[in-house]
């Protein structure tokens, strides 16, 4: 921190002005450092205030010799005009320091939004390579559990002698009970993989899974889930 010389403070104030001068002028300058700078004027205003108080007050010494009191009122005149020379400077100093925070803003908001977009353009890619393979996957799986528990259904309502009643495929891996009725208290609180909603690959108006007509009206104008029975009888009605 820049100390002054309360004999001798043009010499400081001249160095802290051309630094001052140097700063507002660098485009490389950044906000922090203008900040530092700012605060280390202020605080040499306040040094250069004392050293005018100090030499106002020796102006009133009656015993001080007229040669002594004159160069006391020199130096409280110059120190009068410098305090004002650099709070001009700091005035300066807070207005490049906002511009260049603005601007360090600007560029960060700038390299946040290239960095989405460019994250952006990598998941978009990616969805329009893998997202119809997974569809098409996700869709088959759909099927065949569906296949299966029409296959599973079928013999459980007529079980052969002594035989118990068969589980469903998704009950057998997901750990739930998993045959009777769909409607039972525990087949509504389950969230089969066959009551997924699947977006389609071919339009956003689409959905893939359950086999409705649109997305619109098959699904949202519904306002609620698909339950297992419902899925089961789109499904029946699609099948040929």
């Amino acid at each position: 921190m820049t100390t002054i010389d309360l004999e001798n403070p043009a010499a400081d104030l001249d160095n802290l002005l051309s630094r001052i001068g140097k700063s507002v002028n660098n485009d490389a300058a950044t906000s922090a450092n203008t900040a530092r700078l700012r605060e280390e004027a202020t605080q040499m205003v306040a040094k250069i205030k004392a050293h005018a108080d100090m030499s106002r007050a020796r102006m009133l010494e009656p015993l001080l010799p007229r040669a002594q009191i004159e160069d006391a009122k020199r130096n409280a005149e110059a120190a009068a005009v410098d305090s004002q020379r650099l709070e001009a400077a700091i005035e300066l100093l807070s207005a490049r320091a906002a511009d260049l925070k603005a601007r360090e803003l600007s560029c960060k908001k700038l390299r946040l939004y290239h960095n989405a977009q460019e994250h952006r353009d990598k998941i978009a890619s990616q969805i329009k390579d893998r997202f119809p393979a997974i569809q098409a996957e996700y869709l088959a799986m759909i099927e065949s559990i569906m296949q299966s528990n029409a296959e599973v259904d079928e013999v459980n309502a007529d079980l052969p002698e002594g035989m118990p009643a068969l589980e469903r495929p998704e009950g057998v891996a997901r750990g739930f009970y998993d045959h009777g009725s769909y409607e039972t208290p525990v087949s509504f609180r389950t969230f089969r993989i066959t009551q997924s909603l699947l977006p389609s690959a071919d339009g956003p108006e689409d959905a893939a899974w359950p086999p409705v007509p649109d997305y619109l009206t098959g699904v949202q104008q519904r306002q609620k889930g698909f339950s297992q029975a419902n899925v089961r009888a789109l499904w029946g009605r699609r099948r040929p």
